[in-house]
């Protein structure tokens, strides 16, 4: 008999500086939402996470590819030219 395990992604969204999320890239979607961002799905140990992409983000993770392993790590607000962003390092697996 097939055993079902029912998915509930979870939207990340960091609380304070070097909170993080990793797994493997399973899916990316496009002009997601009022503001038409991109929205990127993680997989790790069978649990599912979604995070909204920013320009810091989307600009990083254009170098992967789905299924890739990645870390994505908040390091806070950083001051811009016109603004103050949300900063974060953007890392994939060697492998």
């Amino acid at each position: 008999m097939t055993e079902w395990k029912k998915i509930e992604p979870k939207f990340w969204k960091p609380e304070k500086v070097d909170d993080e999320v990793s797994g493997v890239l399973v899916g990316k979607e496009e002009n997601v939402g009022k503001f038409k961002s991109m929205v990127y799905h993680i997989e790790r140990n069978g649990e599912q996470f979604n995070l909204f992409g920013s320009t810091v983000i989307d600009d990083k993770l254009k170098y992967t590819k789905l299924g890739d392993l990645v870390r994505i790590v908040f390091k806070g607000k950083k001051k811009g030219k016109n603004a103050e962003y949300d900063d974060f390092e953007v890392y994939k697996s060697k492998e």
